[in-house]
């Protein structure tokens, strides 16, 4: 029986590549000597790189677990700052923030074709090069200006720009998703939470508009300087979400004849794939806060139908064989003392939930009843004041001759 040694695999030298191999290498991407990076570097990193790179190579379920990464060195202690506070603080925006940077700040760099050459703009622009943009049957890969082709020129010139606000859209909500993680994030982080730095608010009169200025000077207005909240720019990113769904779901409306859509659109998939995994169980009230957004219930929906017992929804309530015994009294007294503690009403049930419906016919009975009686007392003395105070009109077409007059004592 012969002894088989093993091989061993020497890596310690670098393998050449050839001349061809070295021309083929991309050389643009803007992150490199990724090992020599800070842990600021690798924050701002992460960010744009799942901001600008599409959902197949970088999809947002990862975006957390990447940035938890960052740990607290061993030697702090208990109550001390966690360190990606500070280092998510430059990548925290609000909903102002973020319209401008899309509607206003990016569409300027790309109409003059550059800005200041910061990071994410080089980013930009390597993700605008790669972008796949579509021709019309098709869809070709996007190299510098030759992504169009066929057409005029101004056609082709409408289509780049149609197509640049769209891609510019679909950033921002891929921007407002990612925006919404890195606030839950900053508070579900352990030890205490740094608050965000100060936002000075200009007057009213600052703008372009010549008498909302002349307003203002009059008035003296003076900037205000305040303190976000994290959990309010949170809930206000959660309200752009909940504008996008109502209006995607009016144009749903229109295309399909008034008939909703049965399955999710992406921003419920987002609150049930991405944001309650990873911050159901550390932060469950702002996740029930963004699912009562974007799972909005019937407004014709009531609480107490939805509480009740469905056999007590019947029309035609059977009673029970059962003979009540004092317990059950007992619950039912205790139950209808916390509705009326709850609701603060006067007017509920004494009975259980499903006596609740029977009350409320009642008592709706008994108000059109009322209204009826207020109705006829109401008809008897406007028709006794409109007798007194009526005036006979003849309908008459014949002529009528005036009674000739007459001295008296003649």
């Amino acid at each position: 029986m012969a002894l088989v040694q093993p091989f061993a695999l020497v890596n310690s030298t670098n393998v050449k590549w050839t001349n061809t191999q070295e021309k083929s290498i991309n050389r643009d991407y803007p992150f490199t000597n990724l090992h020599l990076e800070s842990p600021e570097q690798y924050v701002v990193r992460t960010y744009l790189q799942f901001l600008w790179l599409p959902e197949s190579i970088m999809p947002l379920t990862l975006l957390v677990p990447s940035l938890r990464r960052v740990q607290e060195p061993p030697s702090s202690s208990p109550g001390s700052e966690h360190p990606l506070h500070a280092l998510l603080e430059p990548l925290l925006l609000s909903t102002r923030s973020s319209s401008t940077k899309y509607h206003t700040e990016l569409p300027q760099i790309l109409a003059n074709s550059g800005g200041e050459g910061e990071i994410e703009e080089t980013t930009m622009w390597y993700a605008l090069n790669y972008e796949k943009v579509g021709t019309g049957e098709g869809e070709g890969e996007r190299k510098g200006e030759n992504g169009l082709q066929g057409g005029s020129n101004e056609d082709s010139i409408m289509m780049e720009d149609k197509w640049k606000n769209t891609w510019l859209e679909r950033l921002e909500r891929r921007e407002v998703q990612i925006q919404i993680l890195l606030y839950l994030l900053k508070l579900s982080l352990p030890g205490p939470c740094r608050p965000l730095p100060p936002v000075t608010i200009p007057p009213l009169g600052t703008g372009n508009d010549a008498q909302l200025a002349k307003s203002a000077k009059r008035r003296k207005e003076k900037p205000i300087t305040v303190i976000p909240s994290p959990a309010q720019r949170l809930e206000s990113f959660m309200d752009k979400l909940s504008t996008w769904q109502l209006i995607s779901r009016m144009d749903d409306t229109q295309n399909a004849h008034g008939i909703f859509p049965r399955e999710r659109d992406w921003m419920q998939a987002f609150c049930e794939d991405v944001v309650e995994p990873q911050f159901k169980a550390a932060l469950p009230g702002l996740c029930k806060i963004l699912r009562s957004k974007l799972f909005p219930r019937s407004p014709f929906a009531d609480d107490d139908e939805s509480e009740a017992d469905p056999s007590d929804l019947s029309s035609s309530p059977v009673p029970s064989s059962k003979p009540l015994t004092s317990k059950p009294s007992k619950k039912e007294k205790k139950r209808e003392r916390s509705k009326q503690d709850r609701n603060g009403s006067a007017s509920v049930s004494s009975s259980a939930a499903g006596s609740g419906l029977r009350a409320r016919s009642r008592s709706l009975s008994v108000s059109l009843a009322q209204d009826a009686s207020t109705r006829r007392s109401n008809l008897n003395t406007s028709t006794t004041l409109k007798r007194a105070l009526s005036r006979e009109v003849s309908m008459s077409r014949t002529f009528k001759p005036r009674p000739a007059a007459y001295i008296k004592g003649a």
